[in-house]
């Protein structure tokens, strides 16, 4: 039986319209923000300072140079849009982990999540919902059938082994942040995961991002409102 069903209920947007924003905006009761950034910018050399002694530490044991400076804007970044959302320095915030280790505000404040992959990175914030994000770039990958069964069910698996091989890749990585988004607003990892009765499933909006990358936002019910919003200095050719 796989571990969320591939039926529940989707909401597209496509594409999503990303909105350049030098501040946050407050967050209204049933809506969604959701920002994209480039880990790769290193515009605004004070980001990094807002970095916690266990961030700092953290990004000193990854290896790879450039995965360890995209982990570190990537917290940085967080830091900083909840900071604005609660008005508080972002330095000083605090977080706790759930039992599979979703972060939350250790204060309290709006439900966040965060994902990233490679140079780009989602981040997702509501006030009274619990959300959950997940970002995927397409990159060449072979496509383990047995994977896709387990995750997605055999009936899904056979459907996406009859596509052709370009149009399979896309479609089970469209499954896969789908799938990723509800995990991460359940609060649980894939060894985790209940087996859900579709009624139950979260709802899900696909964000079609560019020909280069797929998102996916999963709350309780469809979000009243989504507004999507640039990170400053994104790119404006994106």
């Amino acid at each position: 039986m796989p571990i969320l069903s591939a039926t529940h209920a989707v909401e597209p947007i496509t594409p999503a319209r990303f909105e350049p924003a030098g501040r946050v905006t407050a967050l209204a009761p049933g809506a969604v923000h959701v920002w994209r950034a480039s880990l790769d910018d290193c515009s605004q050399p004070r980001t990094l300072d807002v970095l916690s002694r266990a961030e700092r530490a953290r990004a000193r044991r990854i290896v790879d140079r450039s995965a360890a400076e995209r982990f570190s804007r990537a917290r940085a970044i967080l830091r900083l849009l909840l900071g604005d959302y609660l008005q508080q320095d972002p330095g000083a915030l605090c977080f706790e982990l759930g039992p599979h280790g979703k972060p939350a505000l250790a204060q309290g404040g709006p439900a966040f999540n965060l994902s990233h992959s490679g140079h780009l990175a989602l981040y997702a914030f509501s006030a009274g919902r619990e959300i959950g994000i997940d970002l995927e770039l397409l990159r060449p990958r072979r496509t383990s059938h047995a994977l896709a069964a387990r995750i997605l069910g055999p009936a899904r698996a056979r459907q996406l082994d009859a596509l052709p091989p370009a149009e399979r890749e896309r479609e089970l990585l469209r499954s896969w942040v789908r799938h990723e988004a509800s995990l991460k607003y359940l609060g649980v990892g894939i060894g985790g995961a209940p087996a859900l009765d579709p009624c139950d499933e979260p709802a899900v909006v696909e964000i079609d991002l560019d020909p280069g990358a797929l998102g996916a936002l999963a709350s309780g019910t469809t979000p009243r409102e989504v507004r999507f919003f640039d990170w400053p200095g994104w790119p404006e050719s994106a």
